[in-house]
């Protein structure tokens, strides 16, 4: 699930992650395969992030509701 996987990553770029703790040879491997995987899930990913996008509000950035200014 990707939002699981966003959560996650998320959390390894904290201070006292486990991944900040993995052997740099390990962390390129699985950045390898990483990105070996990616041309096959780029297209459920754009659509999330359209998805995502179309969420925004967007309007006056002194209203405190507006999530994006112009």
């Amino acid at each position: 699930d990707l939002d699981k996987a966003i959560e996650a990553a998320a959390k390894d770029f904290q201070h006292d992650s486990s991944w900040r703790k993995v052997d740099p040879a390990a962390r390129a491997q699985l950045i390898y395969k990483l990105a070996n995987l990616l041309p096959r899930v780029v297209d459920y990913l754009a659509v999330k992030i359209v998805e995502l996008a179309k969420k925004r509000i967007i309007g006056n950035p002194f209203d405190s509701t507006t999530e994006q200014g112009p």
